[in-house]
C-alpha cells in the first residue's frame, strides 16, 4: 500500500519569545536607541518647548525660557497662530516618528545578526528610505481607514434592515480587521529598511506574513500592550511632576519652567522605550519570519547600511 504524504508541521513563530528577547535588546543597547531617538525627536522636543514658552507668557509665569515665550506670544497666541503651529507640529511629529522607527528597526536588525550598532549609519539609513516610509504607512493607514469605514457603513446599512444587534455585531469585526492587517503587514518596514524592495514593499511584507497572521496579531497586541502601559507610567509621571513643581510657588518662574522641562523630558524617555519596543519587536519578527520561509541563514542578512 503506498505511503500517504505528509504535510510536514508548520515552524512555531513564538512571539512570546520575540516579545522578551526585544526587551532585553532595548535595555542592554538602551543608550544607543535613547541617543537615536533623542538626536530624531529634537525638532518636536524644540516644538514643545517653544508652546510651553508661550503657555507661561500667556499665563503671567515669566517671559518663558529667557523670554522666547514674549517673542513667540504674538504669532501663536492668537487662533491662526495656534492652528498654524498645531499643524507643523503634527507633521513634524509625525515625520519624526517614522524616521524613529526606521532608525530603531535597522539598529535591532544589524544588533540581531551580531553586527555593530552604528547609530550615525541608522540615522542616514532612516532619512533616505522616509520618502518610501511615508508614501507606504499612508498607504497602509488609508486601507485600514478604508476597511474601518466600510465596516461602519455596512453596519448602519444592516442594522437599520435587519436590526441593531446585526449592526452592532458587524461594528464588532472593526477590531479584528485592523488587528489583521497589522499583521499581514507587520513586517513593511523592516522590509524597507532591509532589503530595499522598490515599489513593491506591501507585497513582500504580505508574504513574509503568509500563514502566522494571528499569532503575529497576538505578539503586536502583546507588545502594544507593554508600551500602552510605558506610555501610561510616564505619563502618569508627567502629570505628578507637573502638579507637584508647577503649583508649588506662582511667583517662582524658574521652577514652573523646570517642570515644564521636566515633563517634556519624561515624555521623551516614554517615547524611548515604548517607541523602541515596538521597533525592536518587528525587527525581531521579519528575521524570525525570513528564517521560517528561507531557512537559518537567512538571518545572516546584509549590511543594512551598505
Amino acid at each position: 500500500m503506498a505511503s500517504k504524504t505528509r504535510t510536514p508541521p508548520r515552524v512555531p513563530l513564538r512571539p512570546a519569545a520575540l516579545i522578551s528577547e526585544s526587551v532585553r535588546m532595548l535595555f542592554r543597547r538602551f543608550g544607543v536607541f535613547f541617543t537615536v531617538t533623542v538626536v530624531l525627536l529634537l525638532p518636536v522636543l524644540l516644538l514643545s518647548l517653544a508652546a510651553d514658552a508661550v503657555f507661561l507668557n500667556m499665563s503671567g509665569s515669566g517671559a518663558g525660557y529667557g523670554g522666547s515665550g514674549k517673542v513667540l506670544a504674538p504669532i501663536l497666541g492668537s487662533t491662526a497662530g495656534a492652528g498654524l503651529g498645531w499643524l507643523v507640529a503634527s507633521i513634524v511629529s509625525g515625520l519624526s516618528g517614522l524616521a524613529v522607527h526606521g532608525a530603531v528597526v535597522g539598529i535591532a536588525l544589524n544588533e540581531h545578526a551580531g553586527r555593530p550598532a552604528r547609530p550615525l549609519a541608522a540615522i542616514g539609513r532612516a532619512f533616505l528610505t522616509l520618502p518610501l516610509l511615508i508614501l507606504f504607512s499612508g498607504a497602509l493607514a488609508l486601507l485600514l481607514g478604508a476597511v474601518g469605514f466600510g465596516l461602519v457603513w455596512l453596519a448602519e446599512q444592516v442594522g437599520a434592515r435587519i436590526g441593531s444587534a446585526v449592526g452592532f455585531g458587524i461594528m464588532l469585526l472593526i477590531f479584528p480587521a485592523a488587528l489583521y492587517l497589522f499583521a499581514r503587514y507587520a513586517a513593511l518596514v523592516p522590509v524597507l529598511i532591509a532589503e530595499r524592495p522598490g515599489l513593491r514593499p506591501l507585497s513582500r511584507a504580505a508574504e513574509l506574513s503568509r500563514g502566522y497572521r494571528w499569532p503575529m496579531a497576538g505578539g503586536l497586541m502583546l507588545a502594544g500592550l507593554l508600551t500602552m502601559l510605558l506610555n501610561g507610567l510616564f505619563s502618569l509621571a508627567q502629570i505628578v511632576t507637573f502638579g507637584i513643581l508647577f503649583d508649588m510657588d506662582s511667583g517662582i518662574r524658574q521652577v514652573r519652567e523646570l517642570a515644564l522641562l521636566l515633563v517634556r523630558l519624561a515624555g521623551l524617555l516614554g517615547w524611548t522605550l515604548s517607541m523602541s519596543l515596538l521597533g525592536i519587536f518587528l525587527a525581531l519578527l521579519y528575521t524570525r519570519l525570513r528564517e521560517i520561509r528561507e531557512g537559518p541563514s537567512a538571518e545572516k542578512l546584509q549590511e543594512v547600511f551598505e
